[in-house]
């Protein structure tokens, strides 16, 4: 049976989170920032971000309410989550705002890190909810090859 109420507030705290630093990193200024960006071969454009990033956080969410509905949930798992949502909401403070290339790549890493221990966390709760992640690492790998090219070419 699903948990209705649980499941919206699930969904809602990641997308909560991305808006929210969205607003951080100076919102519409960073589509212009990013467009005169000198960037790696295969960067995507700008409009392709806020799409995958959407879909990202509801897939974390679907993922979080798969784990919490579990028993094999643990507060470990709680904890790893809310921070790698924590170091995600950062980064495009980091990287758009600051212009601190450097220091953004070193906050990815650290951040794909804690998502790929979130997904071995997930392992005992829910197969789907580890999938659901999965997306979510091959995107952060993508980001971290975008974010050094961008460093390294500034």
């Amino acid at each position: 049976m699903v948990r209705v109420k649980l499941l919206l507030r699930c969904l809602v705290i990641p997308l909560g989170v991305g808006f929210l630093g969205s607003l951080l990193a100076g919102g519409s200024s960073m589509r212009e920032l990013y467009a005169v960006l000198e960037k790696p071969p295969f960067s995507p454009p700008g409009i392709v971000f806020p799409i995958v990033w959407t879909i990202l956080y509801l897939m974390m969410g679907v993922s979080d309410y798969l784990c919490r509905t579990s028993s094999g949930d643990s507060s470990l798992r709680r904890q790893v989550y809310y921070i790698q949502l924590a170091l995600s909401g950062i980064w495009p403070f980091i990287f758009f705002r600051l212009t601190w290339f450097g220091w953004a790549l070193v906050e990815l890493i650290l951040l794909l890190l804690m998502v790929v221990f979130l997904t071995f966390l997930c392992k005992r709760a829910s197969n789907l909810a580890v999938g659901l992640l999965v997306p979510y690492i091959l995107w952060l790998l993508y980001a971290g090859y975008i974010c050094y090219g961008v460093f390294a070419l500034s």
